[in-house]
């Protein structure tokens, strides 16, 4: 401009290509230290290379602030804390997050309280599908500012009492290596659920609220959530999955078709759609090289069924609203139990397992967590 060249000195505000340009950037500064990882600014990387680190990072411009012990810092929005000096890393939500709703909530305001309670946390337990269903529930009320349903405000607040009273179920393990993982599945007429288990250790769940008018028989959606299970194992990269059902047909048609007993005999409607969701599962399995298995477990010993249902009470309220008429003993319902307790032991991760078998990272204590100071 006026037979001048002018250059960037900061990355624009609001580029949609900056997390990708500072993640290269960032990893072509770190190229020496394989045992450093990071995510877009935030840096981990062993206490004894904090130095080596925070200088190749100055050769680029890059200025850190100080180092953080990784055993008690602020972790892509979750705290770590370690319970014990050679105890595991434990991660769980920070304070302040989970807020109550206001006192006349809208249906704007309850669709950002879910999203604080479920986004960015790998597991949210039974309080994934409460969130969805609320949400739902929501929109079939009236627009984004305008006061929510007195008996859905109802719902909200037994909501927000079950966490008081029970706890916060986002919290768990946050480092898990491993590369076999059980996968636990389960559907229902409400929703389809999933839920990866390495090590004993809970890694991450995913819940689909099946759509209200769905009229697919009960073990097509069993074969569903045995796929949508096995893509998030494919997305975890593992190479040795047992799948978890509660469902005797699904466990006899996938065993069939996983060790070639016999050919699978399906009749009716459905036959087209069970053996497309058949051939499906045999064909992640051929293509990933994942060795698969399959076992039969009781519903009360199923993890995933937590991810499958909520109050009675909350679907009677969507009954009524189906139906355009009045139900006053919802504002009357408190404190339902979603599901009977399990005997499972939950535990999560929020750090997925090391891709590079070769690079052996230091013990759990012995990380530094860095971030970027502010120009």
């Amino acid at each position: 401009w006026k037979e001048k060249v002018f250059t960037l000195t900061r990355m624009g505000f609001g580029l949609n290509i900056a997390p990708k340009v500072m993640t290269a950037i960032v990893q072509w500064a770190l190229r020496d230290f394989p045992t450093a990882d990071n995510y877009i600014d935030d840096i981990r990387c062993p206490i004894a290379q904090q130095d080596a680190v925070v200088e190749a990072l100055l050769k680029y411009g890059l200025p850190t602030k100080p180092a953080e012990p990784f055993t008690s810092s602020r972790v892509l929005g979750l705290q770590l804390h370690q319970a014990a000096a050679e105890g595991p890393v434990e991660w769980s939500r920070r304070s302040g997050v989970v807020a109550s709703l206001p006192l006349s909530p809208t249906k704007r305001d309850l669709f950002s309280w879910c999203g604080r309670l479920t986004c960015h946390v790998p597991l949210c337990d039974w309080l994934r599908p409460a969130c969805s269903f609320l949400k739902r529930l929501a929109c079939t009320s009236t627009g984004w500012d305008a006061p929510l349903p007195p008996a859905l405000v109802c719902l909200c607040q037994e909501l927000a009492d079950r966490l008081t009273t029970e706890g916060d179920p986002a919290h768990g393990l946050w480092s898990v290596t491993g590369r076999h993982a059980t996968v636990w599945c389960d559907a229902s007429d409400i929703a389809i659920g999933a839920c990866l288990d390495v090590n004993n250790a809970m890694v991450e769940d995913r819940a689909w609220l099946r759509p209200p008018d769905d009229k697919r028989h009960i073990n097509i959606a069993e074969l569903d959530a045995v796929i949508k299970g096995l893509t998030l194992a494919v997305d975890w990269q593992m190479d040795s999955v047992c799948l978890k059902t509660d469902s005797k047909t699904v466990f006899s048609w996938v065993g069939d078709v996983l060790h070639n007993i016999r050919r699978t005999k399906t009749k009716g409607l459905h036959e087209v759609l069970v053996q497309r969701r058949l051939g499906i599962i045999a064909d992640i399995a051929t293509t990933t090289g994942m060795s698969l298995s399959i076992d039969w477990v009781p519903t009360t010993k199923n993890p995933a069924d937590r991810l499958t249902r909520v109050p009675a009470s909350w679907l009677q309220y969507a009954k009524s609203q189906t139906s355009k008429s009045d139900h006053p003993a919802i504002v009357a319902a408190t404190n339902p139990v979603l599901v009977s307790p399990l005997s499972f032991d939950t535990v999560v991760t929020g750090q997925r397992a090391n891709s590079d078998p070769s690079c052996s990272p230091p013990a759990v204590g012995q990380w530094a967590w860095l971030q970027f100071a502010p120009p």
